[in-house]
This record gives structure tokens, C-alpha cells and sequence, in this order.
């Protein structure tokens, strides 16, 4: 009655001249108000269309519309989420490697790759990696220089396949999907000779909106049996994605609050170390908890590489556990996150080829 009695306010202030032009809608079924209703609002919103059909009714003369859950004509294809059929990708990635050459085992990979969309859950995918690591980085009079040096051990990849996405997430504001790449193609050791052949590989992923977590294992074949890696990498997908349409109040439903629990991707760019000089661009994963809405509970783990200026490069990691402060200014309707800060806790360790940055906890 509330709102009735305010419809009927609103069009007592009408002019005469709109009212006339209200007065042709009088035949007009409550269907047809409620899609001019959706017209006007310009949204796919129910609420909004009712509301405006309600006030044209008000207005022509009736003050009354029929109030159901939905509309008779429940559209399925109300929104639609593209992506090109065609995508391209860059990852940068980090892990472990195997090679008939003493090597110390770690590796750092860039990677280009193209697909292509075939059916909603099915298409072709081409990659072209460049990996590098070191030798195995022998210290014996403790120096902190190799002193059997057999070099770097460099690798190009080609590898083209079958790319499955057998989970996806159909959400309009942040698609998300898991992927399987399955590869076959050829492997080159470029730092040494004869170290060439077949090789297989394996991709999954979880992308989440354009970027994209993995872990992919390649395998070499003929001269190259011993050249095996397996790499965790982090990166960028454009195109190429999940399609589909969605029909809001249909059969889409908006959750107006999302998980609690946080997957948060870093990439530190570049920093400074004393006694081991400039850090390249590395790795980070972090989670979270929302538990209150000044605290959240964060575990975070961390690769970090030094190049070295006079020495081998040296590699960090570390697994740290702790909290992190909402220190903004918080209102009501706030809706952009202000300033924060973290305090954290755990493991430090290190690997170089002299040792006086042994295993430690640090801060």
C-alpha cells in the first residue's frame, strides 16, 4: 500500500500533457510494461523493470501490475560472456630439471604460446619455451666461484597439442577454468651437442579471469632421454576462453558475497640484496582467510633469484605465515580497498655454492 499510495503522489504531479502520452499505454498488458520497463532501465534487472512498469501503469491510469516471481518470457540470453577464438599467452616459470650434464637442478623458463577455441571445452594450443639453468656448481676451496665449471644448460621447446578445459565456472563477472594441455613436439639442448630429440609435455592450469597458474612437465625422447623438467609457472592468456550466455533471474545466480578463502598471484619485479646485488623478476603465491574485516590470516611462499655480480647465482625461498591489517578508513558503502600492511613469519633458505647463507628461520 506504501508503494501505491507514492506511485499515486508522482503522477498527481504529472503535467497534463505527459499524462495524455501515459494514457496509451492503458491497453498494454503487465508483459508488455514490464519489457518497456526493462527498456528503460537498460539493465537486465527485475527489480528495476517491475518498478518502472508499476509507475507506467500508475500512470495510465491503473496503479496496478501484476507482481510475479519472474517475467512470463524469461529471456535465457539476457547477457553474454565473448572471448576471440583465437588467444595468445606469455608465462614465466620456475622449478626443476634433469640433464645428462651435471646441473644443479633448478631452472627458469619464458614461454610464448597461441590457441585456438574449437568447441566450448576443446582446442589446439602451440608453445615455444626457452629454459635455462646452471651446472652443477662445484665450490671446493669455499670462494663462492664454481670451480668446475661446465656452463649453463640453455633449452628450446616446441610442443603443439590437444587443449581440454574440463571445469569452467560460468560466472558473467570473473570466468574461471581448469585446463589440460597434452604436447608432443621437439626438444633442443642448445648449451650442449647431441642433446636433441622428441619430447612430450604435460600443462595444468587454472586461469583465473586473464591470468593463469600451472604446473607442466616435459619429457624428452633419442638423444635427449636425460633432459626432463617439471616447472610451476605463472602468467597471461588473452582470447581463446569459455563463451556462453547467461539469463539473469533465469537461471544465473548472483552470489552477493564470494569465498572467504583467497588464491593471490605475485611476481616480484626487482629488488636490491647486500653482498648478492640486483634480484630478477621471480615468483610468489600467497593465501588468505576472511575472518574479520580488519584481519585476514595470510601463509605465503616466495622464489627469489640472484644473478650475482662476482659470484653464482644463488636461489631464496621462503614460506611465510601471518596476518594482514586493514588499516583504512572503513564506512559503510566503501567499496575500494585502501591502505593495508602485513606481518609475517617462517623459513628462509637458501642454495649458492659456497655456504655462508645456511638454512635459517628468519623474519
Amino acid at each position: 500500500m506504501g508503494q501505491r499510495a507514492e506511485l499515486q503522489r508522482w503522477v498527481a504531479g504529472v503535467s497534463p500533457d505527459a499524462r495524455d502520452a501515459f494514457a496509451t499505454l492503458a491497453g498494454r498488458s503487465d508483459d508488455e510494461l514490464i519489457e518497456i520497463g526493462f527498456a528503460l532501465c537498460n539493465t537486465p534487472d527485475w527489480s528495476c523493470a517491475v518498478h518502472v512498469a508499476g509507475a507506467l501503469r500508475c500512470a495510465s491510469g491503473g496503479c496496478t501490475v501484476t507482481e510475479t516471481p519472474y517475467p512470463h518470457t524469461c529471456d535465457p540470453s539476457v547477457g553474454s560472456v565473448r572471448s576471440p577464438a583465437y588467444g595468445v599467452g606469455f608465462d614465466y616459470g620456475t622449478g626443476w630439471q634433469r640433464s645428462a650434464h651435471p646441473v644443479d637442478g633448478r631452472a627458469w623458463s619464458l614461454g610464448l604460446e597461441v590457441r585456438e577455441r574449437l568447441t566450448e571445452a576443446v582446442g589446439l594450443v602451440a608453445r615455444l619455451d626457452r629454459s635455462t639453468g646452471r651446472d652443477e656448481a662445484r665450490d671446493d676451496d669455499g670462494d663462492g666461484r664454481d670451480d668446475a665449471s661446465t656452463g649453463v644448460v640453455t633449452r628450446l621447446t616446441a610442443l603443439a597439442g590437444l587443449s581440454l578445459a574440463p571445469l569452467i565456472t560460468r560466472d558473467p563477472e570473473l570466468v574461471r577454468f581448469l585446463q589440460f594441455d597434452l604436447l608432443g613436439g621437439y626438444l633442443s639442448t642448445r648449451s650442449r651437442s647431441g642433446e636433441r630429440g622428441f619430447a612430450i609435455g604435460y600443462d595444468m592450469t587454472y586461469q583465473l579471469a586473464v591470468a593463469r597458474l600451472g604446473l607442466r612437465t616435459v619429457v624428452g625422447f633419442g638423444d635427449a632421454t636425460e633432459e626432463r623438467s617439471v616447472l610451476v609457472h605463472l602468467g597471461f592468456t588473452i582470447g581463446a576462453g569459455p563463451q556462453f550466455t547467461y539469463g539473469v533471474g533465469c537461471d544465473h545466480d548472483r552470489r552477493p558475497e564470494g569465498s572467504p578463502l583467497a588464491l593471490a598471484l605475485d611476481v616480484p619485479l626487482g629488488g636490491w640484496a647486500t653482498e648478492l646485488g640486483y634480484l630478477v623478476p621471480g615468483i610468489g603465491i600467497e593465501g588468505a582467510l576472511h575472518l574479520h574485516p580488519r584481519l585476514d590470516p595470510l601463509v605465503r611462499w616466495d622464489l627469489l633469484a640472484f644473478p650475482g655480480r662476482d659470484r653464482e647465482r644463488s636461489l631464496h625461498q621462503s614460506l611465510l605465515a601471518g596476518v594482514r591489517l586493514d588499516l583504512s578508513r572503513r564506512t559503510e558503502h566503501a567499496l575500494r580497498t585502501g591502505l593495508f600492511g602485513a606481518a609475517l613469519a617462517g623459513y628462509y633458505r637458501s642454495a649458492m655454492p659456497s655456504t655462508p647463507y645456511s638454512a635459517s628461520p628468519r623474519l
